[in-house]
């Protein structure tokens, strides 16, 4: 019995395998083969890829949508590919004109010696989506009970079930109620509908796709665009890419943002084709390509999600500023003096433009969106400083070696801008997290005024200047036992290995003591961020008792689908963990999610369903949604309306709204028990 257990799991995460390759191959494949087509070498075109991949689906999407074509993951992906293939067929008719290869940094390729040639930044690449997969498979697969398991929470009702909608509907569209971003819920809708796996589990290897595909090359793009000349500090980077706790993992808790992950894992990525435009000396042809990328790049940053296009603002606004600056002093020949006055004004440009960003009607909903203010700017900065955020889970050894790189940077003086940056986010999560002032949606409203949002922000751009701080700590490592042995072997060839030993060990011991907690340390100082992330993964995912929708209810679930015919309309109250029925089993449950209604005929139903037989509206509002069957999951009497020892989502929940729907049972006039197990039920309609 237990070596089929063990087969069976062993399956379903080799099924997650192949959905995670499925969706690297759709992430990658289209972006990675238009940027070829615009003339990007091998290392851009592959970490250039998604976010131009994010940007042609989301477009044909809603061209095809628009259209009211039935799209399936064949369709989007093959029509995706026809800009490259177009692009390239101009260019192989177009034989007389012949441009050269275009590389995000001058560096791209270096000789290592006199006949060999390595690809330095796609061993970058690769050792950032290496170092992304076992962190990975340590914090959240190694974590999770398994494939199936997903977050229950409020916003993930949404998120399957919208995911659910595109599989079921043949709609991939970012506009069919309004706008709403879905770049994350399309790629997810393509693996689902590829692989044949459930919405749940396609969920999960979006994330994987993102967080070992995306997020990497996009940060190693970035890397390689601010570090070109120091190769060194690229690799750094590179290697540390996933080595703050907090982002992306709490972000696949608290919510989950799952549109925001996505948004934020290309954002580098867009960063630094903006910032290629103005640092490229090629020619005109190359300034467009780069153009056109980094247009793709907006597009596809408001596809997955707006914020996106904002946090990707202010990281380039000081940038901006800097090369005005440097264009009025070196280009121009202005004095300091006036170059200054210049740059306050584009500063002044920039804070207008963001004023007249907040009276966009279409931005109010975000702008005006309450949270609550959860402590002091005092304490948000220190918590910010150390990488804790929400929680007082310290990684002092990444903050410290964060600090030691803004000092560099200013020391450079040629980057110093990239400190301003990264202290912008340390300011706005500070504003978000702890100033209690009706001016607070002024400067953190784009983003809901959401600490959580800014903090993975400035996690994302923390990654070159931790980078920064790892490389002179490196440096000082590798400079003190030379300055050493120098002295004890005055005009002696000394050997290297025992600098970079030295160096190597002290690295390894500031790995470990930033990733885990030992005991010996003093409590106050010891690092629980990842720890704390694996334990609040294990609570999140779990399908034991204790989740809205535990494993006997999915069981129950699987048995309503062997009874119902398909496409019935199921009335149910999705707080008893229901709300999931549509994304896991497909029933057409009538709330796919946790959110009331404010359709008549469905309040009629949530509110009076137990009064169908005497009252005509109930009738009528049964009749005009054509409502088949009734489902319970947590049937019980209490002031709750509901079993009050059952499993069901308590956050926003209101017993007086869903009186109706709760209040059926095997006496009520009018439905009759065909299903029954504990404190579940399915009951028929009767029409």
């Amino acid at each position: 019995m237990d070596s089929v257990i063990w087969e069976v799991f062993n399956l379903a995460w080799l099924s997650l395998a192949l959905d995670v390759l499925a969706g690297g191959v759709f992430l990658l494949a289209p972006g990675m083969l238009l940027a070829k087509s615009l003339r990007f070498d091998t290392p851009a075109s592959i970490a250039s890829g998604p976010f131009i991949s994010v940007a042609i689906y989301g477009i044909i999407a809603t061209i095809l949508g628009k259209m009211g074509t039935f799209t399936s993951w064949a369709t989007l992906l093959c029509i995706s590919l026809l800009p490259a293939i177009i692009i390239q067929a101009i260019a192989r008719l177009n034989r007389k004109k012949r441009f050269q290869e275009i590389t995000l940094g001058e560096e791209l390729y270096e000789d290592f010696s006199n006949h060999i040639k390595l690809p330095r930044w796609t061993i970058c690449a690769s050792v950032a989506c290496l170092v992304s997969l076992i962190t990975t498979i340590a914090v959240l697969l190694s974590t999770i009970s398994g494939p199936d398991a997903f977050v229950q929470n409020y916003d993930n009702a949404f998120h399957l079930s919208h995911v659910q909608d595109f599989v079921t509907t043949g709609t991939y569209s970012s506009f069919t109620e309004g706008f709403y971003p879905s770049g994350w819920h399309s790629l997810a809708a393509m693996i689902s509908s590829c692989t044949g796996c459930a919405v749940q589990k396609a969920a999960l290897a979006t994330d994987v796709v993102v967080i070992v595909f995306a997020y990497p090359l996009s940060s190693f793009l970035l890397l390689a665009t601010l570090f070109g000349e120091k190769p060194r500090r690229v690799f750094i980077g590179c290697a540390v890419v996933t080595s703050i706790a907090f982002y992306p993992w709490r972000i696949l808790l608290f919510g989950p943002l799952c549109s925001n992950l996505l948004a934020f894992s290309i954002m580098p990525a867009v960063a630094s084709v903006f910032i290629r435009i103005f640092s490229s000396s090629k020619s005109s042809v190359e300034h467009g390509n780069f153009i056109i990328l980094f247009l793709l790049g907006g597009v596809g940053l408001l596809f997955a999600q707006p914020n996106g296009v904002f946090s990707a603002g202010v990281f380039l606004a000081p940038f901006c500023i800097a090369t005005f600056y440097n264009y009025c002093r070196v280009r121009r020949g202005i004095n300091r003096f006036v170059s200054f006055l210049l740059a306050v004004c584009l500063t002044i440009a920039f804070a207008c433009l963001w004023i007249a960003l907040l009276k966009v009607p279409g931005l109010r909903g975000v702008i005006e969106y309450d949270r609550d203010v959860p402590s002091t700017i005092h304490n948000a900065i220190l918590r910010a400083l150390s990488f804790s955020y929400v929680l007082p889970r310290a990684q002092l050894v990444a903050g410290t070696l964060t600090l030691l790189g803004i000092a560099i940077l200013f020391k450079e003086g040629n980057k110093r801008w990239l400190s301003v940056s990264y202290m912008l986010f340390i300011a706005l999560f500070a504003v978000a997290y702890g100033w209690n002032s009706d001016l607070r949606k002024l400067f953190v409203g784009f983003w809901y005024s959401d600490y959580y949002r800014l903090a993975a922000s400035a996690c994302v751009f923390a990654i070159p200047v931790l980078a920064t701080g790892i490389d002179a700590f490196c440096t000082f490592l590798l400079s003190t036992p030379r300055k050493i042995i120098n002295s004890r072997n005055r005009g002696q060839k000394h050997s290297e290995v025992v600098p970079k030993v030295v160096a190597g060990c002290v690295l390894l011991l500031a790995f470990l003591f930033n990733t885990f907690a030992f005991e010996f340390i003093p409590y106050s100082i010891r690092t629980y961020g990842f720890d704390a992330v694996r334990y609040e993964t294990n609570l999140s995912y779990s399908q034991s008792s204790g989740q809205p929708l535990d494993l006997e209810e999915k069981e129950f679930l699987s048995k309503v689908k062997e009874v119902v015919p398909d496409g019935s309309l199921i009335v149910n109250q999705p707080f008893d963990g229901s709300a999931f029925a549509y994304p896991t089993e497909g029933l057409n449950v009538l709330f796919k999610r946790y959110n009331s209604s404010n359709d008549p005929d469905v309040t009629a139903i949530a509110n009076h369903l137990s009064e169908y037989k005497g009252s005509k509206d109930v009738k009528t509002a049964v009749g005009e949604l054509d409502a088949r069957y009734v489902l319970q999951l947590d049937y019980g009497q209490s002031p709750l309306g509901i079993n009050p020892d059952g499993t069901y989502y308590k956050d926003f929940y209101d017993p007086e709204f869903w009186h109706g729907i709760n209040a059926v049972n095997e006496t009520t006039p009018g439905f009759e028990l065909i299903l029954s197990k504990n404190d579940m039920r399915l009951y028929r309609i009767e029409r």
